[in-house]
């Protein structure tokens, strides 16, 4: 029973074992943070190209609906070469 007190009781090498512990959920959350960060960066030339388009289709005054989605789809397909991602 003494070697088992001695163990517990024993506080050298805490920060090796703490850190041993600690470092998996650290690494996930670093891991998480910059792959946030890709998503946000990607995510607002994405929703230019789409706010465009859709200015694009709405300019289109006095034509059916039909005309209007194929003239977002053909600005969307004419600029998408210039996100940096896709």
């Amino acid at each position: 029973m003494s070697r088992l007190n001695n163990f517990c009781s024993n506080r050298d090498g805490n920060v090796a074992a703490i850190f041993g512990l600690m470092a998996l959920p650290i690494f996930w959350a670093i891991g998480a943070a910059i792959d946030t960060g890709a998503v946000y960066s990607a995510h607002r030339p994405l929703q230019n190209l789409v706010d465009s388009a859709a200015i694009a289709g709405a300019s289109k005054l006095g034509v059916k609906d039909d005309q209007r989605v194929a003239t977002a789809e053909a600005f969307i397909k004419s600029n998408s070469a210039q996100l940096p991602y896709f």
